[in-house]
């Protein structure tokens, strides 16, 4: 089994693991791993494609590929999965097949599984642009870094299917900073507020943070809001497991 590209850093559980959003690579996360690493074993990789992308189980396949991939380091569960943006919702379904092996989720700025189908009514001509341009690049290319963005209607269909998310702690880091009107309309912003606060209520043990000062790049413009986020789960998981 050849593993993604992939670092881990720090000792220590629960074993933390980093979600990438669309696009991105393990070194997105570079402002963020190391204070995580101080508390325990810290995660972060590369996450592939599938081999076949058009499968019907495409989220639950890149699920299985991180249990896999922490099992062949020696990360045993319950895991503490800290995911921004898309990785949200593989975080999100990963809870729901696996309660067992999460012990709390930090999502930042995450996307909802409804997010496509409430956006598309309020779509305007550069939305509906980029989720052409990355289909014809997707289509053009080949399979690769924005094929999930194409498939992310697939995705949240899985996370319809699955099983209730379970009564873990839950943090939702929200961006405080909106993307310009052109790019995200104000009524586009305010349902992404709205799926935020949605989020954070599917645990009973969910809570919201807003990053004051970052846009949609949290972990790179306000790094220290997800390691205090973290740090106050990881310090009542402890808590929890002296009790």
């Amino acid at each position: 089994m050849k593993l993604p590209r992939h670092l881990l850093l720090g000792k220590g559980g629960p074993s933390i693991v980093l979600l990438n959003g669309a696009g991105a690579r393990l070194g997105y996360w570079d402002r963020v791993q190391p204070g995580l690493a101080a508390m325990a074993a810290t995660l972060a990789y590369d996450r592939r494609v599938p081999e076949d992308p058009s499968r019907p189980d495409f989220g639950a396949a890149t699920v299985r590929e991180l249990r896999g991939l922490a099992a062949a380091l020696g990360l045993a569960p319950p895991f503490l999965l800290v995911a921004h943006s898309m990785g949200g919702l593989y975080a999100n379904l990963h809870a729901r097949m696996f309660p067992r092996e999460v012990a709390g989720v930090v999502l930042v700025d995450s996307t909802h599984p409804e997010q496509e189908r409430r956006f598309a009514p309020g779509a305007n001509l550069s939305t509906r642009g980029l989720r052409a341009a990355v289909a014809l690049w997707d289509r053009l290319l080949g399979p690769g870094a924005m094929t999930e963005v194409v498939r992310i209607e697939a995705i949240a269909e899985e996370i319809r299917r699955a099983p209730a998310f379970p009564a873990v702690p839950l943090t939702v880091v929200t961006a405080g900073i909106a993307p310009p009107r052109w790019q995200v309309p104000a009524h586009l912003w305010e349902i992404h507020l709205d799926n935020q606060r949605e989020l954070a209520a599917l645990s009973p043990l969910g809570r919201q943070v807003m990053a004051e000062r970052s846009n949609h790049y949290v972990p790179k413009r306000q790094p220290e809001i997800v390691v205090e986020a973290v740090r106050e789960m990881v310090s009542g998981l402890r808590g929890d497991a002296r009790g």
